[in-house]
């Protein structure tokens, strides 16, 4: 075949859209624009923050089933449970997204020491002082971190009191059901404020990688192996299934 008449290579794609029409897609990109600035970088520090609040509604949940017991089906209903939750997500976000759009940060470099964008690390990359930005995190860590566990440590103080009133039959039972929950709130609470509440100097070096490994990736994998094998329905299973492999 003539190369005269062949069809030239492509090398470029071009997107047509949702529509031809200026006003709609002015209309969608505003939205899409949004949508894209609240989930870009903020979807793990989002998690992050709102794992705390869910762990400290954990400690409140054992506090008033230890604590005040016949109170207990009203106060923790799932009706009040569903409030509870949906507000802390909602504080969480406010805390977590606007602060950071609302004083954006001019960025000059594009690599960052890191295996995702964690935000001590990104805002590195700026060209400006980031001395704002960093009590900025600071600020929003001490509400999202010391706080929660502040308040789950009140009622862990608060369980152990009404606990050691218990006859010794009764402690080994109620301290049983904490176990699970202060592990992880030690492993993830742990490391989260070693880096973020730790010198300014660790900031994006392979420590704080290291350090992100545990909140990030190892809590949630050990989160239901930890919460699981807590539960005496599973323990049960599990027996019945290794005593069932041992036999044959």
């Amino acid at each position: 075949m003539d190369s005269k008449n062949r069809t030239p290579i492509i090398t470029e794609f071009i997107l047509l859209g949702f529509t031809t029409d200026p006003e709609i897609n002015a209309a969608l990109f505003v939205l899409f624009f949004i949508i894209y600035l609240v989930t870009f970088i903020y979807v793990i520090l989002l998690v992050e923050a709102f794992e705390c609040q869910l762990l400290v509604l954990m400690a409140i949940d054992r506090y008033i089933a230890i604590c005040h017991p016949l109170r207990y089906p009203i106060l923790m209903r799932w009706g009040n449970c569903y409030r509870l939750v949906a507000l802390l997500f909602i504080v969480t976000f406010m805390l977590c997204t606007f602060p950071s759009i609302l004083s954006p940060i001019t960025i000059c470099f594009n690599q960052i020491n890191h295996f995702m964008c964690e935000m001590l690390a990104f805002i590195k990359l700026s060209c400006d002082d980031i001395t704002s930005n960093e009590l900025q995190v600071f600020s929003v860590s001490f509400i999202t971190l010391l706080l929660p566990l502040l308040l789950i440590l009140l009622s862990y103080a608060a369980i152990i009191y009404s606990v050691l009133k218990i006859r010794s039959a009764g402690r080994s039972k109620a301290f049983s059901t904490c176990t699970s929950h202060l592990t992880v709130v030690a492993l993830y609470f742990g490391t989260a404020m070693l880096m973020y509440f730790g010198p300014a100097s660790m900031y994006s070096t392979d420590q704080e990688k290291y350090s992100s490994i545990f909140y990030v990736i190892i809590t949630p994998m050990l989160n239901p192996l930890i919460y699981s094998l807590n539960n005496r329905e599973v323990k049960d299973t599990v027996k019945k299934e290794l005593l069932g492999k041992i036999t044959k």
